[in-house]
């Protein structure tokens, strides 16, 4: 789902522990954009 977004890279974290139902859970993923503008790492804006 991520690469047909034009996501690349992507790394699974870990569960949050944030259960919304009984089939969906929180979890923490980072990917990049390529030739996507960077940003600072802090999750603000460039």
């Amino acid at each position: 789902m991520l690469a047909e977004a034009g996501f690349a890279d992507a790394v699974f974290h870990g569960w949050t522990g944030y259960v919304t139902s009984s089939t969906t859970q929180g979890g923490l993923v980072t990917a990049r954009k390529p030739g996507g503008e960077p940003t600072r790492g802090d999750g603000g804006p460039a």
